[in-house]
């Protein structure tokens, strides 16, 4: 007895003139045979074909090597440009991601925590955890201006739709307006804010805390 992989053309094919006999026999409409024929194939081919859908490998593309530790990242997805820094070196790079390079390389005069970029902008924002921002030019690499928050900085993530900036701490989140630079909302915190980015579409700030499992979601407008 010949045996066949469900799904193979020679089973499908084997199945279908089984089917159609019996239909036949059974002196069903031609438009019924079809219908239950039709059936049965879908029945039979969902599984393979949702199998192979799900089936896939996530592969590395490209690779940039830097003799140095980073301490965060993040992109102009508008260019294509990355700002890395690390703490190690007090240094923020520029990487091109279409060029698989880094094409500046810049001195800090503080130790920094995390950064963001400033798509419209196309600014750096690095952070100390001294509370210190510093906003550097992606273009040019020139440093354009600094602001103290007055508290630790863990972390970073902006809103440029409505030009502000999230700034996660120790003890509390708060939000600066990019325009003038002012702090113009602060919620109280339990734990330190280590990482949270910002769902732009739906208006989500997704946050990680430090020893707090899980990640919350918080509305990025009214932070409740």
């Amino acid at each position: 007895m010949r045996t066949c992989e469900n799904g193979s053309p020679e089973f499908v094919l084997s199945f279908k003139a089984r089917l159609l006999r019996y239909a036949r026999n059974d002196r069903l409409s031609v438009k019924f045979q079809k219908l239950l024929c039709n059936l049965f194939l879908a029945i039979l081919f969902i599984p393979s074909l949702s199998t192979s859908a799900l089936s896939y490998e996530i592969q590395i593309t490209g690779n940039i090597p830097l003799a140095d530790n980073l301490t965060g990242i993040s992109i102009n997805s508008n260019t294509g440009v990355a700002a890395a820094v690390s703490s190690d070196t007090k240094t923020l790079y520029i990487i091109d991601t279409n060029l698989y390079a880094v094409i500046k390389k810049i001195p800090l005069d503080m130790i920094p925590s995390c950064v963001t970029v400033d798509g419209g902008k196309n600014l750096a924002i690095v952070s100390s955890i001294d509370g210190i921002l510093q906003f550097v030019d992606i273009e040019s690499g020139g440093l354009i201006k600094n602001i103290s928050t007055g508290k630790a900085i863990h972390s970073l993530a902006i809103d440029g739709k409505n030009n502000t900036l999230f700034i996660g701490n120790s003890n509390s989140l708060m939000v600066m307006d990019l325009e003038t630079g002012n702090i113009i909302k602060e919620t109280s915190m339990t734990n330190a804010i280590v990482a949270m980015d910002i769902d732009p579409y739906l208006g989500y700030l997704l946050m990680i805390m430090e020893g707090k499992g899980g990640i919350y979601l918080y509305d990025a407008n009214t932070l409740d």
